[in-house]
């Protein structure tokens, strides 16, 4: 199962659900069944409103019963095309270009022009300390997912780190 999305909320007195969905022109049409909270789930439409997506399901008839639905995690068997999904990258571990280790991607930030990675460094490596000195905090690098940074994603993710600003 392809993950679509988190169910945020509900809509309208025949329950309507509301989608925050990573995959802005993801086409609904192709999905026939859609798996909420591990539940299967009849698809009959899907719209855009606003930040979201507005899914009709055939099963869920009222406000009162898209609400129980409300942080339940949305899957499809279908794979969105052309797509790197959060599944990809998510807590894969992220070597720079000398191949040292800088840490877990632990978050995956949308922005108008492309997705950033949020990594999470490791106290233990040169990222996480200050002048030699572990910090007491968890540091975030934030790496835009694009091809000049993220040079390969299989098992664990490369980037190319020599390009960001220091900051």
């Amino acid at each position: 199962m392809y993950f679509l999305g988190v169910i945020t909320g509900a809509r309208g007195l025949k329950g309507e659900l509301k989608l925050n969905c990573p995959y802005s022109d993801f086409d609904f049409s192709k999905i026939p069944r859609i798996r909420i909270g591990g539940e299967e789930y009849t698809l009959l439409g899907a719209r855009p409103h606003k930040a979201n997506i507005l899914l009709k399901l055939a099963e869920i008839t009222s406000l009162t019963a898209a609400e129980k639905l409300r942080g339940q995690k949305a899957e499809s068997a279908v794979k969105p095309q052309d797509k790197i999904l959060y599944e990809d990258v998510w807590q894969k571990k992220v070597y720079d270009q000398n191949e040292n280790f800088v840490g877990s991607v632990t978050d995956v930030l949308q922005t108008p022009a492309h997705d950033v990675l949020v990594i999470t460094a490791d106290t233990s490596t040169p990222f996480g300390c200050a002048q030699g000195k572990p910090l007491s905090v968890r540091k975030e690098i934030l790496v835009p997912l694009i091809p000049n940074f993220v040079k390969e994603i299989s098992a664990i993710i490369k980037v190319d780190l020599s390009a960001l600003a220091e900051g």
